[in-house]
């Protein structure tokens, strides 16, 4: 089975989805094919007139078919081509076939929807399709035809508009009528106005309906159901063309739009998106949660009939309009996450209807060419092979005010690329800050008017793919930045044993270290103690030899201590097992019992036993035999240590 983008909600022009696009999405540089791919009708009647049903179908859902695309056909029979009704068109084979025949034969399909298990379900004028009466809603599964609960009737020219699946049995049907089921007279049906809710049994009502027909449907993440349509009234509530069902009742979304609505669409954050006209709103606008706000400042004015989203919020939009932003976009644009544009030149007229398969969109409507190639209502745009893929994405941050940030992201695929950084949801200034066009933001000096939510939009040489990054968040905190207060200082030591770098650092806590070698980070996997004031290195070896330094850090910035070496000298050979330390107390054996082994041993002695400076006290077995006695460390620290140390320390260097 190939890719088909899910069903999210059905248009009274077509179908919206969501694509299943991965992060590396393909490209929107292609090329036109007249026809789909196959032989194209014959006119331009031959797809158009009378029918708004279009729709991909996997007819065996997650099975091994390849997926059609069945549209509503007013084809009449011409050579080559199935009667009118319903029919399939095969993107493997670029041919069309019959699927279901209307009556009476100047009826028409409206509404096409395929559900999750692959069924389809049909809405239209009709009273039958293919001998089975079906009063204007009618299912397919495998074979055979099925009517739906008695159809829906009532009202001047009764037709169901759009479906929005609920399950493989459930859904949503939408429209222009009054009853769902009694049969086309309408008799004992139950009163709905213009939408309904089918269980697989038996047709509920959704409140009291609408005042005006329901033209699209979308379901929200949290399930919540959005109508779009010409109404103005859900019961008694003024709701301007746009309303939400919470299970319950319905509600108006913001001031809605002061003309209808044909489609919807769902971005992949869960954010809502539709062709709202209202003032400034560029004929296109999203759901903030409060109110509706101009999407991309498109310009999109005309009846927008479909909208395609991918899932990485790319969406395709088709209409009436020629023009997106400042781009020719005839009857077809696209937002990669930046900017409009088009498809070529686009179309001679309007788009009515898309669909996404695989790598390609299908789209028909009442035009005869596509940039400029013959093009009899239905066309095909085949994407390019550029990619974009990010493979480290920003990160969020918190900085003390005044203090410097930066967000980076790294990407793969079909450069060079092209970058822009957002805040908030809003192109950052190129111009005032020239790094919000480079893989590398930055942010001189933190403030209120800087935190917020950041994206980057890298799109690939020629613009044909973009993707968005993941958000990070920068917040602002007071505070001041570290300093360092201690440095560390060198260490000349034997190979073997134990050394130690310490530093202090000042400023606003908590502070984190990060000790480096020679200038690279020590890996906390490897030595837990890179990342604490303390490094600690159990027993040196020559490859221990080398500059450390530490970093440390706090919400407000980043300062680094001053190197230290450590060097392995020419270490003198013990002259007792109670020499373990020079004069100053340092673990380096001098030849001399003293004071420092005396303050080593003592400390060492009383550390944690987790320490690894523990076992410089461990100078003997448990009966306090020492190398001298027959004896000398086991791995622990414990009486016969202090015993055999007190010993050899009052014996001096003397000791046998």
């Amino acid at each position: 089975m190939r890719r088909v983008h899910h069903v999210v909600a059905r248009t009274a022009a077509g179908l919206l989805v969501v694509g299943a696009l991965t992060s590396g999405v393909q490209a929107q540089c292609g090329s036109w094919i007249p026809g789909g791919g196959g032989i194209s009708p014959p006119d331009i009647g031959g797809l158009i007139l009378g029918t708004f049903g279009f729709a991909p179908w996997d007819r065996d859902g997650a099975g091994p078919q390849s997926p059609k695309i069945v549209a509503g056909t007013t084809f009449g029979g011409s050579a080559g081509y199935p009667q009118d009704g319903l029919a399939i068109f095969d993107p493997d084979t670029g041919n069309w076939s019959a699927l279901g025949t209307l009556n009476p034969s100047n009826s028409s399909v409206t509404t096409v929807t395929s559900t999750p298990g692959g069924a389809l379900i049909v809405g239209g004028t009709f009273s039958a399709m293919s001998g089975t009466a079906a009063n204007r809603l009618v299912r397919l599964d495998g074979n055979t035809w099925t009517e739906i609960g008695g159809g829906v009737s009532g009202g001047v020219s009764p037709q169901p508009r759009v479906v929005l699946p609920l399950s493989d049995t459930e859904f949503i049907v939408g429209g222009a009528f009054t009853t769902a089921g009694g049969g086309p007279s309408g008799v004992g049906g139950l009163t709905v106005n213009n939408i309904a809710r089918w269980d697989g049994s038996a047709w509920s009502t959704l409140g009291s309906g609408f005042n005006g027909d329901v033209l699209a449907l979308l379901r929200m993440p949290n399930g919540d159901i959005i109508a779009g349509g010409s109404f103005t009234q859900a019961g008694s509530v003024a709701v301007n063309r746009v309303a939400r069902w919470n299970g319950t009742t319905w509600s108006a979304l913001g001031g809605g739009s002061s003309s209808a609505v044909y489609t919807l669409g769902l971005l992949p954050d869960g954010t809502l998106v539709g062709p709202m006209n209202f003032s400034g709103s560029g004929g296109f606008a999203r759901w903030n949660g409060t109110a509706w706000v101009p999407f991309g400042g498109g310009n999109l004015f005309g009846t927008i009939h479909e909208v395609v989203v991918g899932s990485n919020g790319e969406l395709f939009v088709a209409g009436t309009f020629q023009q997106a932003q400042s781009s020719v976009a005839s009857g077809i644009t696209r937002w990669n996450g930046v900017q409009w544009s088009s498809l070529g030149t686009g179309m001679n007229g309007s788009v009515i209807s898309l669909a996404l398969i695989d790598n390609r969109l299908y789209l028909q409507g009442p035009f005869t060419t596509a940039d400029g190639i013959s093009a009899f209502g239905f066309a095909r745009y085949d994407f390019g092979n550029a990619t974009v893929n990010i493979t480290s994405q920003p990160t969020s941050l918190t900085r003390c005010a005044g203090a410097p940030a930066s967000f980076s992201v790294t990407a793969t695929g079909s450069g060079p690329f092209t970058y822009q950084w957002r805040r908030n949801g809003t192109n950052v200034n190129t111009t005032t800050n020239p790094s919000a066009a480079t893989a590398t933001l930055l942010i001189s000096s933190t403030s209120g008017s800087t935190t917020g939510t950041y994206t980057c939009v890298v799109t690939s040489a020629g613009g044909c793919a973009a993707v968005v990054s993941n958000a990070a968040t920068l917040t602002t905190v007071s505070g001041t930045p570290p300093t360092v207060s201690l440095d560390p200082d060198a260490v000349d030591t034997c190979e073997g044993l134990p050394a130690e770098f310490f530093v202090e650092a000042s400023g606003t806590g908590p502070f984190t270290y990060q000790w480096r070698k020679d200038g690279v980070a020590i890996p906390a996997a490897s030595n837990p103690s890179a990342v604490t004031s303390s490094l600690t290195i159990a027993a040196v070896t020559a490859a221990d030899v080398g500059s450390y330094t530490c970093v440390i850090s706090n919400a407000c910035n980043s300062v680094t201590s001053a190197p230290a070496a450590l060097t392995i000298g020419s270490c003198s050979l013990a002259c007792s097992p109670a020499d373990i330390a020079n004069t100053d107390g340092d673990p380096i054996p001098d030849g001399s019992i003293d004071n420092g082994d005396f303050s080593l041993f003592f400390s060492c002695f009383f550390l944690p036993a987790n320490d690894p400076l523990h076992l410089l006290a461990d100078i003997a077995n448990t009966d306090g035999d020492t190398v001298q006695t027959g004896g000398g460390p086991d791995g622990q620290v414990d009486n016969g240590d202090f015993t055999a140390f007190f010993s050899f320390f009052f014996q001096g260097c003397a000791a046998p």
